[in-house]
Order: C-alpha cells, then sequence, then structure tokens
C-alpha cells in the first residue's frame, strides 16, 4: 500500500485519508472501539450537531421542531406523578365530549329542519275543490257570446255566495276588479303554481295573507263578463295556464 494512503474503520465506516497526519483525522476515525454508534454519538464525536449530520440542514426551526422532547410518563406506581397527566387526559376527554355534543345539536336541528321542509312540502301537494258544484266549462278553445275564444280555466256552477275555497296553501297576492274577470283572487304556491278565483260577489282575504287548503278565501258571484253565478277557476305554472284537473292529478 501506497506509503501516504492510510486506513482506519470507525462505526462500521472505512475511511481514507490521503497525506494527512493523524492530528488532522477526526477523532471518531481514530477510534478502534469496533461497537457500532449511533448518528448523535458520531456528530458528538466529530464536533458537529446530530441534526446537521443527520439531515443535511442548518435550518433552526426544522432543528428545533426535530429537537423537541417527548412526553415522558412517569412510573406506573408513581400516583402523584400521574395526577398532571390524567388531568390532561380529563380536559382533553372534556373538549371530545363538547366537540361530539355541538356536532349531535347541529345534527338535531338539521334534521329538524329538514322535517319542517318536507311537512311544508307535503301540505303544498294537497288539493281541493274551490267550489262543491259540478264543472259546467272545462280547459280549452270555446265559442263564447263574443265569439270564438280560448277558456283558460275550470267553470264551476253554484249560486251566489256559495264559499270559495283555497285549493292549495300559498299566499293571496291580488285581490279587486280584473276587466272581464270581475271580483278577482289570486294566491300564489309554491314551485311556481298560481291560481286564479274569479267573477266573485266578495272577497274574505286580503294581499300577503296565507291561506290553506279548505280556507274559505271568498264568495261566488257573477261579477264581470258572466252569464250566470259560477266560479271560474284557472291554475298557471310559471305564468302559463294549466287544465285544473291535470294539477289535481
Amino acid at each position: 500500500m501506497h506509503p501516504l494512503l492510510t486506513a482506519g474503520r470507525a462505526a462500521g465506516v472505512l475511511v481514507l485519508t490521503v497525506g494527512l497526519s493523524a492530528a488532522a483525522v477526526p477523532a471518531f476515525a481514530q477510534s478502534t472501539d469496533p461497537r457500532p454508534r449511533d448518528t448523535a454519538e458520531v456528530a458528538r464525536s466529530a464536533g458537529q450537531s446530530p441534526l446537521r449530520l443527520a439531515s443535511g440542514t442548518s435550518n433552526p426551526f426544522v432543528m428545533a421542531e426535530r429537537s423537541r422532547p417527548s412526553t415522558v410518563l412517569p412510573p406506573v406506581g408513581d400516583l402523584v406523578a400521574w395526577q398532571p397527566v390524567r388531568a390532561e387526559q380529563e380536559a382533553r376527554a372534556r373538549q371530545l365530549r363538547q366537540r361530539v355534543a355541538a356536532q349531535r345539536g347541529r345534527v338535531r336541528a338539521e334534521r329538524a329542519r329538514i322535517q319542517a321542509a318536507r311537512a311544508i312540502v307535503q301540505a303544498a301537494r294537497i288539493t281541493r275543490r274551490p267550489a262543491t258544484g259540478p264543472y259546467t266549462g272545462f280547459f280549452g278553445d270555446r265559442i263564447t257570446l263574443r265569439g270564438y275564444r280560448p277558456h283558460m280555466g275550470l267553470d264551476i256552477n253554484g249560486n251566489t255566495g256559495d264559499p270559495i275555497y283555497a285549493a292549495r296553501m300559498g299566499t293571496v297576492v291580488w285581490t279587486g276588479w280584473k276587466s272581464g274577470y270581475g271580483y278577482v283572487i289570486d294566491i300564489d304556491h309554491l314551485f311556481g303554481y298560481m291560481t286564479r278565483y274569479a267573477h266573485l260577489s266578495s272577497v274574505g282575504v286580503s294581499v300577503g295573507e296565507d291561506v290553506f287548503p279548505g280556507d274559505v278565501i271568498g264568495r261566488m258571484g257573477s261579477t264581470g263578463f258572466s252569464t250566470g253565478s259560477h266560479l271560474h277557476f284557472e291554475v298557471h305554472h310559471y305564468g302559463k295556464p294549466i287544465d285544473p284537473l291535470v294539477w289535481y292529478r
């Protein structure tokens, strides 16, 4: 072997020094102890930071995080030493119970909201006849005294003063006189539906009032363009007239 090449073993690693004196070789490389040592011990022997040697970084935040001491539990029999640990665990348990209780409260509130929405939808689907008399006119085109005209609703015969009922749950959006219709009540319902009750002799509700199926909203009459006492009943879906009999189904 060349006289300038010397070899030494340290922690199971072959260290080669070329043209260096023994004083220049690190202390851990001069050791003849064959037992392996961990990285921290080797680094201390070499006068270096264990974190720098192990990770190759000198970032103080990374070093502080990696050097943070882990929790050391006290001996099992030392009840006094265990009291802080028990208090900490009980505090964490209380926080967890509070979070679970809050989550359960949110779930209960959401269930109540869903049930209320279902009740509203169910009530909105309940439909009843707006008057008790027989049908005398149906949806579609027909010939009238004014000639061939479309009939956009359903005529129900009756006597003047007979009660007129709300067909579905909704909110009154119009009451008053309309040309041709006489006294009219318009009720806005859910899902884009609107019902109209025409030729009334009197109006029993006001704008903004909420009504439910079966509520008496007015009285039958023959106001406007009418040949006799009856109710003209219309159903609109997003502004377009539809057959009320189809709506009932």
